[in-house]
């Protein structure tokens, strides 16, 4: 059995692992005592999900046949009386299939609308602790029919929380550049993806993405959120201040609006102005470039020694006395 922390490795990144690894086995999602989130269990075989089931948190099968696949709700009651009427652990949607009232592929894409709506809460989870334990048995074997990476796309499309998808990606000032972690990485994308996608080049942020591409900043952050759970991008650094930019944050100082009359700029209280005060508020204030520091002169050179001649002297001295050398 396997454990960890979320903290240190995310849910999205527990379950590409356990995919490029072929794991089968029920992944635990288990919250801290005070978050009060939900207990999720993930179940894989060979690397695919195929069942996802939360204490709470998501809708239950029948809600979503009424609200996705235009059930009645006086059908769904029916069926659910029927349910409590039949013996042992009979599944709602068998009771629905057998009276007729859904198909098997309607009932199949309900099935996976709410695998993925707990996948959505599983990948949104900041803390808590996940085990994995191999080889766990599967009560309802359901599977989700997709690869890891478009599971997490399309759980990420149903995250409604832009406070969890502004923590995990660092915010909207956040750069991201192309760079998986799998060799081999096939996803669908729907065209406005797409068209996002070719704005990413590990430069602009996520606010220039969606500005670049006319998009809502909500929806470019939800994209971009469920490209990082797949592995298709990462998530840069902020760049760095420029000099320009601070310098132009510094001469911005001065350009700032002045505070309402009769108030006091360090406190906003209301206090006395008189004629001065007036006139030095609709004196505009001028910006002087502060001049460079003057260049450090080098050190003073020390005076020559009169008893130790200097090196142009020495030579002199020594062609002097080659010259006079007999020897030539």
């Amino acid at each position: 059995m396997e454990s960890g922390r979320l903290q240190n490795e995310p849910t999205s990144v527990v379950c590409r692992r356990l995919a490029a690894e072929s794991r089968t086995g029920c992944l635990h999602l288990l919250p801290d005592e005070a978050s009060g989130e939900p207990e999720v269990r993930i179940w894989f075989r060979e690397g695919r999900i195929h069942t996802a089931v939360a204490t709470e948190g998501r809708r239950r099968l029948g809600e979503i046949l009424v609200a996705e696949a235009g059930l009645p709700q006086g059908s769904l009651d029916r069926a659910l009386d029927h349910q409590r009427r039949e013996p042992g652990d009979v599944r709602i949607g068998d009771v629905l299939v057998d009276m007729g009232l859904v198909d098997r592929e309607t009932l199949r894409d309900a099935v996976r609308d709410q695998i993925l709506e707990t996948l959505a809460l599983a990948i949104g989870r900041r803390r808590g602790a996940w085990r994995f334990v191999p080889d766990a048995a599967v009560k309802w074997d359901v599977p989700l029919g997709s690869g890891m990476q478009d599971a997490l796309m399309e759980a990420s499309r149903r995250l409604d929380a832009p406070d969890v998808i502004a923590w995990r990606l660092g915010g909207m000032d956040a750069v991201v550049d192309f760079g998986s972690d799998d060799a081999d990485v096939r996803m669908s994308l729907r065209a406005r993806e797409w068209a996002l996608l070719t704005h990413i080049d590990g430069r602009n942020s996520i606010a220039e993405i969606a500005r670049r591409a006319g998009e809502d900043p909500d929806t470019t952050a939800r994209v971009v959120h469920g490209l990082h759970a797949a592995g298709v991008v990462h998530v840069l650094r902020p760049p760095a201040p420029s000099f320009d930019d601070l310098r132009a944050d510094l001469v911005g100082v001065s350009d700032r609006p002045a505070p309402p009359a009769g108030t006091d700029p360090g406190h906003g209280a209301p206090a006395a102005e008189g004629p001065d005060d007036q006139a030095r508020r609709a004196t505009p204030v001028a910006v002087v470039p502060v001049p460079p520091p003057p260049p450090i002169p080098p050190p003073p050179r020390p005076p020559p020694d009169p008893e130790r001649p200097s090196p142009v002297a020495s030579s002199a001295a020594l062609f002097a006395d080659l010259a006079d050398d007999p020897a030539d």
